[in-house]
């Protein structure tokens, strides 16, 4: 007992998992014994078969949900990829249009300086 206790919870969930399959497994397999005792093997063969048929059934969907899962993540991606170029194409707008502006307040400052400079220049002239 002092190694189960030692485990990991996760390993101890799976361990118990697969216990109760073993346990389901086992009754199953009394349930199917005791059919084919009481009723013979007709009735056996009846529940061996649509046991088979549920099986395939289960399978089917089973891969019909991944093919389901994988074009849902495939089409997941296909957005993610368009919409992260959309969101990089108006990042390089955002800033090309901030350079702009940046280059306009300089522009602005420049020209304010020169309207400073020559203000002084002609006040010096005239005084």
């Amino acid at each position: 007992m002092e190694t189960l206790e030692k485990k990991d919870p996760q390993d101890l969930l799976k361990l118990m998992e697969l216990f109760e399959a073993q346990l389901m497994y086992a009754e199953q397999r009394r349930l199917q014994l005791n059919m084919l005792q009481k009723h013979g093997p007709g009735a056996y063969r009846q529940e061996s078969t649509a046991l088979k048929a549920a099986a395939d059934n289960i399978s089917r969907k089973a891969t019909e949900l991944k093919k389901e899962t994988f074009d849902i993540h495939r089409e997941r991606k296909t957005t993610q990829a368009e919409i992260g170029k959309t969101i990089k194409e108006l990042e390089d707008e955002w800033q090309t249009e901030v350079e702009k502006v940046n280059a306009l307040r300089d522009a602005i400052e420049h020209a304010k300086q020169q309207l400073e400079k020559s203000s002084k220049e002609i006040e010096n002239i005239e005084n």
